[in-house]
């Protein structure tokens, strides 16, 4: 089994392209990308064991998670290159370990930042309306629209946008900043480079669930308030995205 070369994490927010990012970088032979190791159901349980295949004791988390976040990066699989992606949260364990990672030099870091919060939170809106009642998105035509609240809205501007800038002061060793824009462009090819790995032809591991409209995954009747909302935070092209 070869030793592992490089140790990555992406630290992110959530609905800013990650899934798309960690199965597209797995597709590289070289490289093995695990999504947030944290991460929980509605149950409490997580899905790191469909991917590491008991390779590492998912109790761990709770209780030793800097312990477990480790043996994560360290579990090769066959690749010499190894990372997951994670963002502050209240999952148990994830802040512990984040902080301790982020203070690893030997780690290197991608932050990811989608600047569009609109279009990250609608996002998270159509995927608990699909929770409630999947039947609904089989039509692509007559896909639920999500309802806009003005506070709800800023709340979690102001909250997303915070994080991401939490992160730089965080890290201490090599950091790679990226963009949403060109993500599977010109990002792709920034992180080949950052995480020395061999030009590779990826292939794209998850398609874009939505579409560029952003201000049509609401209601009609919110547009108006969504428009001013924006133009009030200094957004007004947040109405959609490329």
């Amino acid at each position: 089994m070869p030793e592992i070369r490089t140790r990555f994490i992406i630290l992110c927010d959530t609905r800013s392209g990650t899934t798309a990012l960690t199965s597209t970088l797995k597709t590289h032979p070289d490289v093995h990308c695990y999504g947030h190791p944290f991460f929980e159901n509605a149950k409490g349980h997580s899905r790191m064991n469909e991917f590491l295949h008991g390779a590492v004791d998912i109790e761990k988390r709770k209780i030793k998670p800097v312990e477990y976040a480790y043996d994560i990066l360290n579990t090769t699989r066959g690749a010499t290159t190894t990372g997951f992606k994670i963002w502050t949260s209240d999952y148990v364990g994830t802040n512990e370990a984040l902080a301790a990672l982020t203070a690893d030099p030997t780690i290197k870091k991608i932050i990811l930042n989608r600047e569009n919060k609109l279009a990250c939170i609608s996002s998270a809106a159509l995927v608990a309306l699909k929770k409630e009642n999947p039947e609904a998105f089989e039509d692509p035509e007559n896909r639920p629209q999500a309802v806009f609240e003005k506070d709800k809205f800023l709340r979690q501007t102001r909250n997303r946008i915070k994080r991401i800038e939490s992160y730089p002061a965080m890290c201490t060793g090599e950091v790679l900043k990226l963009p949403y824009e060109g993500l599977m462009t010109t990002g792709l090819q920034a992180i080949t480079q950052f995480l020395d790995l061999e030009e590779f032809d990826f292939v794209i591991g998850t398609k874009k669930r939505n579409t560029g409209d952003i201000i049509g995954r609401y209601k009609p009747e919110f547009h108006d308030e969504i428009r001013a909302t924006l133009d009030e935070i200094g957004h007004p092209e947040w109405v959609s995205e490329a």
